[in-house]
C-alpha cells in the first residue's frame, strides 16, 4: 500500500502528463501534469476518447495508439491545437500496460510540453535567417574571416567586388587578394585587431584574377567569445570604383570625394517587433564615439539633431505601420560634434510563417555625396540649358536647310524630318515620324524605289555612305530628280546611333547640265568639223595640185612620184574615214592572227616619215611574243595615232618606245585569260589628272583648232573594246605618258607574213635654181608642195615645224624664200614664224598658206603674203614669185576644190 501511495504521489507531482488508457482508447487516469499540458481537468478527461487531445491529429493518434495496444513502445512529437485553440508542441511516449500474466490490459502515455522549447528554437532559426538575409542582401560586401585571415564566409557583393567566386575565396586569406602596395599598412592594422585592438577602417585595393585592381573601403571589426578570445573577424567592404569614377568626372570635387572615400560609413542595425533597436554594428562606435550597445533601444534620439528627430521618427513609424520600405535622410552629430547627413534605409523581415520580426537596415554617410549631388544638379541644369540652346541652333539649321533632311534610327525608322522635306511633300510630322523611311511620301506607289531606299538604309547601317539619283514624288503629282544619300552617324566611341538621309532637288540642275552637254556636243562637233575639214582640205590640196601638174609634161619618174602622192592622199582620206567609222562603230573589224613584232616593225618607215627628225623610235618585242587577234589595218592606225600623240607631247624631241609582252592568266575587271600588253611610251610633257581622265572622250583634244579632231585616242579606245581588250593610260606632268593596249592572245598562228596597210612615201631630193624652205607638218601636203616647187624650178628643204625652220636657218644655209603652213604644231604658228623671221632675217621673203579665213586675215593684216588652200601650181608660182620680188598678192580666196575652211 505504501508503494502505491508513493507511486500516486510521483504521478501527481510529475510536471509531465501521465495518462492511462483502456484498450478501447478510453482515458482511465489523468494526472495534474496532463491537466496543465492539455488544459483539461481529470473530471473532464477521464472516460473520454484519446482523440479529443489533439483534434487536428486524431487520425494519426489512433494509429499510434493501436501500435502501443499491440505491444509496441513508441515515441513521437505531437503538434497541434488544444480544444481551447492554443498551439501545443509535446513529446509523447506510448507503452503497453501488462497484467501479471503478461497480457496487455491498457496503454500508458507520458507527455512532455516542449512548446516553449520549440518556440525558442524557431526564434533562434529566425535570427539565423535574419542574419543570413542581412549578410547576403547587404548593400556592402561582407566577409567573415578566421583570426589568420582565412575566409570563412562571404556574400555576393564581396565576391563581385573582388572578382572571385566563393569557392576560390575559401582557399585564400584576405592578405592574398590585397594589393602589394597596400599590404603593409593593412597587415599592421589587422595584427593590431588580432592582438586585442579595436575596429579599424582602411581604403585599399583588391587584386582581381585578371590583374586589375578595385578600390574598396573596408571596416574591419573583431568577434570575440565570452572570454575575450578572438573567434573571427568581420569586414564590411564598400566598392569605391563608382565613386572614383565620379571623382574623375568631377575633378573640382576630387578633394571632397577623397574625404568621403576615407570616411564612407556603413551603419548596420536591426529592430524588434516594437521598433526598438536590438542590434547595432561597431561602426557606430567609430562614427559616434560611443559603444554600439548605447544605440540599443531608442539610441537614435542621442545622435539625430533635435530639429530632425520628429521627421526621422515619423518617417520610420509610417513605414513601420505598413511594413513598407523605410527611406529617409536625416542629420546626426558625429564624434567630433560635426553635423553629418545619413541616408537611412530599412526593410521588414519575417520568419518562415510570415510573422513580422522587425526591421533590418543600413545607414550611409552621404554628406559629401549630397554636396556633390547639389553641385552636380547645378551642373546638370547648366548643361541642360546648353543642350537646349544647341538643340535650338540645330533645329534652326535643320529646318532652314534647302535640302531635304531626315534623322533615322539604325533600322530606318524616322525620328526627325526637316520642314523643307515636309513642305515639298505637304505632310506633317505625324505622317512620317515613327515610320519606316522607305514608306515615306516621296517613295509612295513605287516598289522599286522603296526597295532601293530600304537597301540604302541597310548598307548605311553597315557603315557605307550610299548616294544616288532617283525620281521621287512631291505634293500631288509633282515629280523631281533627287540627289539622295544616306550615311551613318557614330558616337565618340564609334558606335552607330543614327543615320542621316539627305535629298536635293537637282531637276533644274540636270536640265541645265543637259543643255550644257548639248552645247558642249555642238562645240565638239564644231571642233570635229574643223579638224576633219582641215585634214580633207590638205588631201584636196594634194589631189587638186596633183591633177594640175599631170597636165604638164614631166619625166616618168616624177610623174610616178606625183601619182604615188595622190594615191597616198586617197589612202589618208580612207584612213580618216575608217577612223570616223570606227569611232561611230559602223566600221566592222576584220580580226585575224597578227604578229605584233612583224606588223609594227614594218611600219618603221611610215613612222619615221610621220614623225620629226628629233624623234627617236625604240622597239622592244621579246622572243616568244604571242600573236594577237586584231584587225591589222586598225592596229596600224592605233599605233600611228599613239605615236603622233607622243610626238606632239615632245616639242623638243625625245624617244618613243614601242613594247609588248605576254600577260598570261590575266584577271583585270571583266578581262580574264591570256593577253598581250602593247605599250607606247614617250618621255614628253605628260598630262594632268584632269586631262588624263578625259583623253578617251570623243572630240576631246588639247591641240589647236585644226590640229586634231579629238578622235585619235577615242579610236584607240574603240579598237581595244571591239577587239575584246582594254586600254589604260599612265601619265603625270613632267614624267611622260605610257598608253597600254591589252589585246587577246590568238590561238592561231598568223597565216601570212606581216604586210603594212599604210605605205610610206619616198624621200626625194631634187635640185633647182632657187632654194625654198618648206614648213609643213602634213606629210602628204608637204610631198605635193615639194613636188610642185621642184617642178617650178626650186630646190626644196622641208621641215615639219616652225622651231625646225628656225633651226634650219640658223645653220647658215642659203634660202631664197620660206613657204609655210599657218597652222603648225609645237606652239608656234606660221604667222609667229613670219614675225620671228622679220626680226632675224628681214630680207627673207615669207609666203604662208592656210585654209582658215580667220588665220589668213590675221596674216594679211600684218603684211604677210598668204595663198589659200587648196591652190594650183600656177597660183603657187605666182604667189611665190610675188613674195620674192616683194609684191603684194591678192587676199586668198578659196581654191577650186575648197569648201568651208577647215
Amino acid at each position: 500500500m505504501v508503494a502505491n501511495a508513493h507511486l500516486a504521489a510521483v504521478v501527481a507531482s510529475s510536471p509531465d502528463g501521465i495518462i492511462s488508457f483502456a484498450l478501447d482508447g478510453t482515458i482511465l487516469t489523468w494526472n495534474p501534469g496532463a491537466e496543465r499540458i492539455f488544459a483539461c481537468t481529470a473530471e473532464e478527461a477521464v472516460g473520454r476518447s484519446a482523440g479529443f487531445l489533439m483534434p487536428d491529429d486524431a487520425g494519426e493518434s489512433r494509429r499510434r495508439f493501436g501500435q502501443a495496444a499491440r505491444g509496441e513502445t513508441i515515441s513521437f512529437e505531437l503538434s497541434g491545437r488544444r480544444e481551447d485553440g492554443r498551439h501545443v508542441d509535446a513529446t509523447v511516449t506510448l507503452a503497453p500496460m501488462q497484467a501479471g500474466d503478461g497480457s496487455i490490459v491498457g496503454v500508458s502515455a507520458i507527455c512532455r510540453d516542449v512548446t516553449e522549447h520549440r518556440r525558442m528554437e524557431a526564434e533562434l532559426r529566425a535570427r539565423d535567417r535574419q542574419f543570413l538575409a542581412f549578410f547576403e542582401q547587404a548593400a556592402a560586401g561582407l566577409a567573415i574571416c578566421a583570426p589568420d585571415g582565412r575566409f570563412l564566409a562571404v556574400n555576393d557583393r564581396y565576391c563581385q567586388a573582388v572578382g572571385r567566386p566563393r569557392g576560390e575565396l575559401f582557399g585564400l586569406r584576405m592578405h592574398d587578394i590585397t594589393h602589394p602596395d597596400d599590404l603593409p599598412r593593412n597587415a599592421v592594422l589587422f595584427q593590431h585587431l588580432v592582438d586585442g585592438g579595436g575596429a579599424f577602417e582602411i581604403e585599399k585595393r583588391y587584386v582581381r584574377p585578371d590583374g586589375s585592381s578595385v578600390w574598396a573601403n573596408n571596416s574591419v571589426s573583431a568577434i570575440r567569445d565570452d572570454a575575450g578570445r578572438l573567434t573571427s573577424v568581420i569586414a564590411v567592404s564598400i566598392d569605391l570604383t563608382d565613386r572614383r569614377r565620379v571623382e574623375a568626372a568631377l575633378r573640382e570635387s576630387e578633394a571632397r570625394f577623397r574625404h568621403m572615400a576615407d570616411s564612407a560609413p556603413a551603419l548596420i542595425w536591426m529592430t524588434d517587433v516594437e521598433g526598438n533597436l536590438t542590434f547595432a554594428n561597431m561602426h557606430y562606435d567609430y562614427m559616434f564615439g560611443r559603444p554600439a550597445a548605447d544605440m540599443l533601444g531608442d539610441g537614435w534620439t542621442a545622435v539625430v539633431l533635435p530639429e530632425d528627430l520628429e521627421a526621422h521618427t515619423g518617417a520610420f513609424a509610417a513605414a513601420f505601420r505598413t511594413r513598407g520600405p523605410f527611406r529617409h535622410e536625416t542629420r546626426v552629430v558625429d564624434r567630433q560634434g560635426q553635423v553629418r547627413w545619413l541616408r537611412c534605409e530599412g526593410v521588414a523581415r519575417f520568419d518562415d510563417h510570415g510573422e513580422f520580426l522587425g526591421y533590418t537596415g543600413c545607414s550611409v554617410d552621404i554628406t559629401d555625396a549630397k554636396s556633390a549631388r547639389d553641385e552636380l544638379e547645378l551642373r546638370v541644369a547648366e548643361r541642360t540649358e546648353a543642350l537646349a540652346e544647341s538643340e535650338r541652333r540645330f533645329r534652326t539649321i535643320f529646318d532652314s536647310a534647302f535640302q531635304f533632311m531626315a534623322l533615322l534610327t539604325p533600322d530606318g525608322m524616322v525620328e526627325e524630318v526637316n520642314r523643307t522635306a515636309m513642305a515639298w511633300s505637304r505632310i506633317g510630322p505625324e505622317d512620317i515620324v515613327g515610320r519606316p523611311f522607305w514608306l515615306a511620301a516621296p517613295m509612295r506607289g513605287n516598289p522599286a524605289l522603296q526597295a532601293a531606299v530600304r537597301d540604302a538604309v541597310r548598307r548605311a547601317a553597315a557603315g557605307d555612305v550610299v548616294r544616288g539619283e532617283h525620281e521621287m514624288r512631291g505634293a500631288g503629282e509633282v515629280r523631281a530628280i533627287i540627289d539622295f544619300s544616306v550615311k551613318p552617324v557614330h558616337d565618340g566611341a564609334g558606335r552607330l546611333y543614327h543615320l542621316i538621309a539627305e535629298g536635293r532637288d537637282v531637276t533644274e540642275q540636270k536640265r541645265a547640265s543637259e543643255q550644257l552637254r548639248q552645247a558642249q556636243k555642238m562645240e565638239a562637233i564644231g571642233q570635229l568639223t574643223g579638224g576633219v575639214a582641215h585634214d580633207f582640205n590638205n588631201l584636196l590640196q594634194v589631189l587638186s595640185g596633183g591633177l594640175g601638174m599631170l597636165d604638164r609634161r614631166m619625166e616618168p619618174a616624177r610623174r610616178q612620184r606625183l601619182l604615188d602622192g595622190m594615191h597616198q592622199a586617197v589612202e589618208r582620206g580612207a584612213s580618216l574615214t575608217r577612223q570616223l567609222l570606227a569611232f561611230s562603230r559602223r566600221q566592222p573589224l576584220r580580226s585575224e592572227p597578227v604578229d605584233l613584232a612583224g606588223q609594227i616593225g614594218g611600219m618603221r618607215e611610215l613612222l619615221d616619215r610621220s614623225l620629226r627628225g628629233d624623234i627617236q623610235i625604240q622597239t622592244r618585242f621579246p622572243p616568244g611574243l604571242w600573236p594577237v587577234e586584231a584587225d591589222p589595218g586598225e592596229l596600224e592606225l592605233v599605233v600611228l595615232n599613239l605615236c603622233v600623240n607622243a610626238r606632239d607631247a615632245m616639242p623638243g624631241g625625245g624617244t618613243i618606245t614601242l613594247a609588248a609582252r605576254n600577260a598570261p592568266g590575266l584577271e583585270n575587271g571583266d578581262l580574264r585569260g591570256d593577253f598581250v600588253r602593247l605599250s607606247v611610251t614617250d618621255d614628253g610633257t605628260g598630262m594632268t589628272p584632269d586631262v588624263a581622265a578625259r583623253v578617251f572622250e570623243p572630240f576631246f583634244t588639247t591641240k589647236e583648232v585644226g590640229k586634231g579632231s579629238g578622235l585619235g585616242l577615242a579610236q584607240v579606245f574603240g579598237f581595244a573594246q571591239a577587239s575584246g581588250g582594254r586600254v589604260d593610260i599612265d601619265t603625270a606632268p613632267g614624267r611622260g605618258t605610257t598608253v597600254t593596249v591589252l589585246l587577246p592572245r590568238s590561238a592561231k598562228a598568223p597565216s601570212r607574213p606581216a604586210r603594212n596597210v599604210l605605205d610610206a612615201d619616198e624621200l626625194r631630193e631634187d635640185t633647182a635654181l632657187g632654194h625654198v624652205l618648206l614648213v609643213e607638218d602634213g606629210d602628204e601636203v608637204a610631198a605635193l608642195a615639194e613636188e610642185m616647187l621642184t617642178s617650178l624650178g626650186y630646190e626644196v628643204t622641208r621641215v615639219a615645224s616652225a622651231a625646225a625652220a628656225l633651226g634650219a636657218l640658223a645653220d647658215g644655209r642659203t634660202v631664197d624664200a620660206v613657204f609655210s603652213d599657218v597652222m603648225m604644231p609645237g606652239g608656234m604658228s606660221g604667222v609667229a614664224l613670219a614675225r620671228e623671221l622679220r626680226l632675224r632675217r628681214p630680207d627673207l621673203p615669207v609666203l604662208l598658206t592656210t585654209g582658215y579665213e580667220a588665220s589668213a586675215a590675221d596674216a594679211i593684216a600684218e603684211g604677210i603674203q598668204v595663198i589659200a588652200k587648196p591652190y594650183r601650181m600656177a597660183s603657187l608660182a605666182a604667189a611665190l614669185e610675188a613674195a620674192i620680188r616683194g609684191r603684194k598678192i591678192p587676199a586668198p580666196a578659196p581654191g577650186p576644190c575648197d569648201g568651208r575652211p577647215a
